[in-house]
């Protein structure tokens, strides 16, 4: 799947553009570059991920996405602070930097317990998991992601 079909990416990169064109003429420079890098850095780095072909990779630049989240949500709340974002875009920005972060922290569980990564990791980068192996990790996994959603 391209990382154009992906949702996550989706979301975050129509966050970004709301940003870019909220701050389109906003006179304090330093403010407007590090908030409109860091919305831009969530769906660069989600799509350079998925592009790079390896799990591994693939979780690492997940990990670097959800960094720049919470460095977003951080300059949207300093920004409401000061007057530079309204209160009801600063509310609906930072809900979107939340979902956005949890939606990439399921991604990341998705891959880590993918049956390529346990199977590579169990049997070897030839090996198959067996199907008895699958259900019990199903269920780990989906307990895992909902651990992780709701706390």
């Amino acid at each position: 799947m391209g990382f154009e079909q992906l949702e996550v990416w989706k979301r975050s990169s129509k966050l970004c553009t709301e940003i870019y064109k909220h701050f389109n003429n906003f006179k304090d420079f330093g403010f407007r570059d590090q908030i409109t890098r860091s919305s831009l850095s969530i769906p660069s780095n989600i799509a350079e991920g998925e592009e790079r072909g390896t799990i591994k990779e693939n979780v690492q630049f997940l990990i670097y996405a959800r960094g720049s989240c919470g460095e977003l949500r951080t300059q949207i709340y300093i920004g409401s602070e000061i007057g530079y974002i309204e209160n009801d875009m600063a509310s609906y920005w930072i809900q979107e930097t939340k979902e956005i972060s949890a939606m990439i922290v399921s991604g990341i569980v998705s891959l880590l317990f993918s049956s390529e990564a346990i199977s590579t990791a169990l049997f070897g980068n030839e090996g198959m998991m067996p199907n008895w192996a699958k259900f019990p990790m199903v269920v780990f996994i989906t307990t895992v992601v909902w651990l992780l959603v709701t706390f």
